[in-house]
């Protein structure tokens, strides 16, 4: 039998058992309060025998499949106020009998902050606590570990939002304390007719590594309704006639039973008129370096409102060493890029009908962004020798940690292929460019689309993977995709 199997077996009998410090004097243990109901509580070391209610961690929900959510038998979470210098354990009540549990925790880079992580065990160490606020504390028998995250900050992000999906609107934290709990607020924002979602430390999820018993993602994401937040929930969803100009507040309010969580928003004033629509560039590539000559662009993405490149748009085109290009809008030629720009990621100022860029030195797949932070008055690009990658559990890289870069193949009568080979299984995996989720392809093979949901074969074996990018009959850009 599994090491975790003997563990929550282990821990239903001792439960049963007592560790006889139920309701007594004993000197074996304190005396618990007749009123503790059942379930897991963060406790502190001073204070066993009476677990504040607001404490208990919920049986609760981990990522699944296309976006999903899917109970998890053994997982529990919280969030709670902890002040620093106070050193706690978790505690399991059962019929008022405790069984506690503690280890030794070690931290880890999650990119955006720090997270620890300890190894659960029965009479474990306590876990000290090195500064107060907020926090996200979760307990996972099945791989025997607990995780304490501190809540730095929240972001409200999505289409409706001034930033897209691309990046937060942070909100700032006004006060916290262990009884009122704690207020993140935003004053000014603009919300449009569009959907978002809320999220800590500007990241989705917790991510952890297979283990023997399967991997374990947590999220750090609420959606679902306004009155309603529930963890990786759907989008929020905001009607055209809700446009307008809000204060933004995500507060944390002690309670039991729940996450603990609440979005209220106040609406101040109207959404400024817009002024620029950027559904008026649909920038693309062309040239005699690239597949479409100068006949036919490929097309790049629009990919929202970023805080530091304004209004953006990103995609992957391959181009020969010889030639030139340009970006063009529209598919015309009535509003055209030009000037000086390099492989090497350099920002550039472009020129509106300047000069055609000049091919670069090698052939191969380019990653391009277009953007302005002033709707249109000044337009800069840079542009990077990335092309396009596979990712996730069911792609030969095993993961969702890091790409397997694809061949780049060049292109024959206006098609640009991109191929690897590798053992591929039934689990989602998907395409993604520049080893990242700016663009992604997902969805049917013969038909991707743009953040698409994960790709799932119907039988796993190795194969020779074929990205296809080509002139759709629309005129728009084409991606298909071939396993053999």
């Amino acid at each position: 039998m599994k090491k975790s199997m003997k563990f929550i077996g282990m821990l239903f009998s001792i439960m049963a058992m007592s560790l006889f410090i139920a309701c007594s004097s004993d000197d074996d243990g304190p005396t618990i309060s007749d009123d503790v109901p059942d379930g897991f509580y963060i406790v502190t070391t001073a204070d066993l025998a009476n677990p504040g209610l607001g404490s208990s961690l919920i049986a609760s929900v981990v990522s699944a499949p296309n976006f999903a959510t899917t109970p998890r038998a053994g997982f529990f979470e919280t969030y709670y106020y902890l002040e620093a210098g106070s050193s706690i354990v978790f505690a399991s009540y059962v019929d008022n009998v405790a069984t506690v549990y503690g280890g030794a925790a070690s931290s880890e880079d999650l990119g955006d902050g720090t997270m620890d992580v300890g190894a659960l065990s029965i009479d474990g160490s306590p876990y000290n606590v090195s500064a107060s606020g907020v926090y996200h504390v979760a307990v996972d028998l099945t791989t025997e570990s607990y995780y304490v995250v501190p809540v730095e900050r929240w972001g409200i992000l999505g289409d409706a939002t001034p930033t897209g999906w691309s990046a937060d609107t942070d909100l700032t934290l006004d006060g916290a304390a262990a009884s009122t709990g704690a207020n993140y607020t935003g004053t000014g924002i603009v919300l449009r007719q569009g959907t978002y979602k809320v999220r800590y430390n500007d990241i989705w999820d917790i991510q952890r590594e297979p283990g023997e018993d399967g991997g374990l993602n947590f999220f750090t994401n609420f959606g679902g309704t306004t009155s309603v937040m529930v963890t990786g929930g759907s989008n929020f969803e905001h009607a055209a006639a809700d446009e307008g100009t809000y204060d933004v507040t995500v507060a944390y309010t002690p309670g039991s039973g729940t996450l603990n969580w609440s979005i209220s928003l106040s609406k101040t004033g109207d959404a400024p008129e817009i002024t620029f629509d950027p559904n008026d560039y649909d920038w693309g590539v062309i040239g005699d370096a690239s597949a479409g000559g100068w006949d036919s662009d490929r097309d790049l993405f629009y990919k929202g409102e970023d805080t530091e490149k304004g209004h953006w748009w990103a995609g992957v085109a391959y181009l020969n060493d010889a030639g030139a290009f340009k970006f063009r809008a529209e598919d015309g030629w009535d509003v055209n890029l030009g000037g000086t720009l390099t492989a090497d990621g350099t920002e550039a100022t472009l020129e509106s009908g300047g000069s055609d860029f000049t091919a670069p030195a090698e052939a191969g797949a380019y990653y391009f962004e277009v953007y302005t932070t002033d709707e249109g008055t000044t337009w800069m690009a840079t542009m990077n020798a990335s092309g396009w990658g596979v990712i996730g559990d069911g792609s030969p890289q095993g993961n969702w940690d890091a790409d397997m870069d694809m061949n780049a193949n060049g292109f024959v009568d206006g098609v640009t292929t991109y191929t690897i080979e590798g053992d591929f299984t039934t689990d989602g995996w998907k395409f993604r460019a520049n080893d990242d989720w700016a663009i992604n392809f997902g969805g049917d093979l013969n038909g991707m689309g743009l953040d698409g949901a994960n790709i799932e074969l119907s039988a796993g074996g190795t194969f020779t993977c074929t990205l296809s990018v080509s002139l759709g009959d629309d005129g728009s850009t084409k991606y298909t995709a071939t396993l053999e």
